[in-house]
């Protein structure tokens, strides 16, 4: 107080400036001119107590110090002391210890100037009180160091505002310097879950600075009103911690009533948060926390005034009816699986969600999925017809009449595909024809597309969209990675390199417990047949036939590798044999078919097996021959076509046209017999296979003297050649057995066609003509 009554003892003669500064900064505290006066005051004092007062003005002299202002300054400390001695405050004399001093010396100089202080807002700038802007004094000590708060003695104003005499203060003393100077405002109330009631940020300011920028206060006694409405919307989400039962009650209630709006993908069932929000305001009274909730309870013995009943919270009551088409489970076969539904257009989640477990992915059967639920069967009919093009869909207005109409056909037909059930059904109804292909191209909404979500054992989603493919994904996953029980059942069942049936009976099924069951099956591989556990029962039964053959090509080698060797394979006129694919083939080919009819059927026991096998090893050899000689012979007849079409192609060695024809009977007959033709065709259709060679023959021989003949018949021929490969290479995984044997039958019709076109004198097995292959073109453009 004595320092800052008088003028500033430090001087800076004229030519010495330089020489003063270096003496000056001998006193000078990095964070503090006012301990800066301190320590120019102990040097002084030091002088005096130790050398006298004559020394002092030396001292002075030596340190560029006014000797007059010294003086001065200790007389007025002097007066001060004497006064503070008089009035019986000596305690206050006492000085702070080293680590206190800082503090207690500054905040009793901020709160003489307490409108003084000011907040760093660059280098040497700062933001003082009422908006001023003040720069430190380039003398200060704190010049270029800029601490983040500071408070000055007196602001002065010359070019600029300075801030003269300045020190680093700490804003966590200004609040209680402050006082009622300071003012406060409350920034985002919200509600705080953990400590159950509302919560915000209390911002303090003093003379327009922000002293403290936010801190976390209870809000509930400043403006209770405010904190009771956001008390009252945490009820309604309900973020109260622990969860009081009542909220409990309504909060499943509310969900009941949305899952409900889910389901029939309406949002006019439930009341909304409006309605609960008026619930609670019209219950609860001027509280806002959790504590006040529990004693409220307490005191009414019981929460049943807070607890909702379903007249609460519905708007519209569904009809029974309307429920009974969204089921919360689907069923197939014997197990059932969960559904989830979600009224979100244009998200993921949008639509009917079912719900599989990884380990029945591979048994779910895909064509009923297309049925999804029986709510939303109607809209994906009309979706479907409505999304057909015009040439189709105009026969079937009014869609909504004729949606009507085939509704009850197409649901007694459920064991089909949906749009095979539906196609079936606008063509005996409306005679109206309309192609896979077509109803592969309709696109509809996703949400009448059912979702599917495969998840692990933990419940956890692995795996989810709205194409089959993910089930296929998902089942060949779990079979390589096998589940825990499947593991250890594996431990068990499986074994390699098995030579002969000593294994016992095998089951049809494995139980796993709750994860369903396996299905043990032989398996071929080059090694030989190993027995393993799969989790598809149609697969596993197709691959254990093959392995039963595996099997017994493998105990009956010696007498099959006496009939491959007895195979004699024909050479054309160049010395070439008939088929391009290797040896190896058809000789495997032609032991399949030996064994076939002693294998080809599910032998599960030992007994079967061993009677079979015996049946095979009397009968094995007679069989053998009959193959030989009928593979032999459908061989002979591949090398007289092959023969012919040299001697043609040497005949007209120069001409385009008929090279090109020759080309192409030579590729239809390489498709026509392939080297497995043994186990592809059935045996109806190799005892016919002769004709259609002896046709090419005869095709090849007329269209080398007439290729523009050959030419117009083959452009006949082309629409149907066409058309089959383009089916084959449309048709579906999951396509339906009706349409892979119709299509079957649709290539053969071909080649009695192109017999009754080119060797009319073999003639056809039975009538054939463009009508009738028509007719079964637009058959399977129908089928699925």
């Amino acid at each position: 107080a004595s320092a800052l009554s008088v003028q500033d003892p430090r001087e800076r003669p004229a030519g010495k400036s330089t020489h003063s500064d270096r003496r000056h900064a001998a006193f000078a505290h990095p964070e503090s001119d006012f301990l800066t006066l301190q320590k120019i005051w102990e040097a002084c004092d030091r002088i005096v107590q130790q050398r006298g007062k004559n020394q002092l003005r030396v001292f002075c002299r030596e340190n560029h110090l006014s000797y007059a202002r010294i003086r001065e300054w200790r007389d007025i400390h002097g007066q001060i002391t004497a006064i503070i001695e008089e009035q019986g405050f000596s305690d206050a004399l006492k000085p702070a210890g080293p680590k206190e001093r800082y503090g207690s010396v500054h905040r009793a100089i901020v709160s003489g100037y307490i409108s003084n202080i000011a907040q760093r807002k660059d280098k040497n700038l700062y933001r003082s009180s009422r908006g001023r802007e003040v720069m430190i004094f380039p003398g200060s000590t704190l010049f270029n160091r800029g601490p983040d708060w500071i408070v000055s003695a007196e602001i002065v104003k010359t070019t600029r505002l300075f801030a003269r005499t300045s020190a680093r203060i700490d804003p966590v003393w200004l609040e209680a310097l402050g006082g009622v100077l300071c003012s406060r405002a409350y920034i985002n109330p919200h509600w705080e879950k953990n400590r159950g009631e509302v919560r915000a940020l209390e911002q303090i300011s003093l003379y327009g600075l922000v002293i403290e920028p936010g801190r976390p206060v209870s809000y509930g006694k400043i403006d209770p009103e405010t904190s009771r409405r956001i008390f009252i919307r945490a009820l309604v989400e309900g973020e109260l911690k622990p969860v009081p039962p009542f909220l409990d009650h309504n909060l499943r209630l509310a969900e009941k009533m949305l899952s409900l709006e889910d389901k029939l993908r309406r949002r006019d069932i439930f009341a909304g948060e409006h309605a609960i929000e008026e619930f609670y305001d019209n219950r609860l009274p001027d509280l806002c926390d959790s504590r006040s909730l529990a004693r409220l309870i307490k005191d009414r013995r019981g929460d049943g005034f807070l607890r909702m009943s379903e007249e609460d919270l519905v708007a519209r009551h569904p009809e029974r009816d309307e429920l009974e088409g969204f089921p919360d489970t689907m069923s197939f076969g014997a197990t059932e699986f969960k559904c989830a539904y979600a009224f979100s257009p244009g998200e993921e989640r949008d639509g009917v969600t079912l719900s599989v477990p990884s380990r029945l992915a591979g048994r779910l059967p895909v064509s009923k999925l297309d049925w999804v639920v029986p709510g939303l069967l109607e809209e994906k009919v009309t979706a479907l017809l409505k999304g057909l093009p015009k040439r189709y869909r105009k026969s079937l207005v009014p869609i909504s009449l004729t949606v009507k109409t085939v509704l009850p056909v197409i649901e007694k037909r459920k064991n089909e595909s949906l749009m095979a059930s539906l196609a079936r059904a606008l063509h005996e109804l409306f005679n109206v024809e309309i192609p896979a292909s077509v109803w592969l191209a309709v696109n509809i909404p996703d949400h009448l597309k059912i979702r599917l979500s495969v998840k692990d054992e933990k419940g956890l989603e692995i795996a989810s969209g709205r194409d089959a493919s993910v089930l296929s994904a998902a089942a060949k996953k779990t079979l390589e990675d096998g589940s825990g029980a499947l593991i250890e059942a594996r431990k068990s069942w499986e074994r390699s390199g098995v030579t002969r049936w000593d294994f016992g009976d095998l089951p049809d099924a494995v139980g796993l417990g709750e994860e369903g069951d396996a299905y043990p099956a032989l398996v071929p591989g080059d090694d030989g047949p190993t027995l393993r556990l799969l989790t598809d029962a149609a697969e596993a039964a197709r691959i254990h036939r093959e392995g039963v053959k595996a099997l017994f090509c493998r105990i009956l080698n010696k007498d099959l590798k006496f009939i491959r060797k007895s195979l004699k394979i024909p050479t054309g006129q160049a010395g070439q044999t008939v088929l391009p694919a290797q040896k190896g083939d058809l000789e495997k080919a032609l032991c399949h078919y030996v064994i076939a009819p002693f294998a080809d059927e599910d032998i599960r026991t030992a007994e079967t097996f061993g009677t079979r096998l015996a049946l095979a090893r009397s009968e094995l050899m007679a069989r053998g021959k009959q193959a030989l000689k009928k593979t032999e012979g459908i061989l002979e007849a591949c090398a007289q076509t092959l023969d012919v079409l040299a001697a043609i192609r040497r005949a007209n060695p120069s001409n385009p046209a008929v090279s090109e024809l020759l080309n192409q009977i030579h590729s239809e007959l390489v498709e026509l017999v392939p080297a497995d033709f043994l186990l592809v065709y059935g045996p109806e259709r190799i005892e016919v296979l002769p004709r259609y060679l002896k046709a090419m023959q005869i095709r090849a021989e007329r269209g080398s003297h007439d290729v523009e003949k050959d030419a117009r018949k083959k452009d006949r021929m082309k629409k149907y050649q066409d058309a089959l490969r383009t089916q084959r290479e449309q048709i579906v995984p999951d396509a339906s057995m009706e349409k892979r044997a119709a299509l079957e039958e649709f290539r053969w019709m071909i080649e009695e066609f192109k017999i009754s076109l080119f060797a009319q004198e073999i003639g056809t097995l039975y009538p054939v003509s463009t009508k009738r292959l028509d007719a079964m073109l637009k058959d399977l453009d129908r089928m699925l």
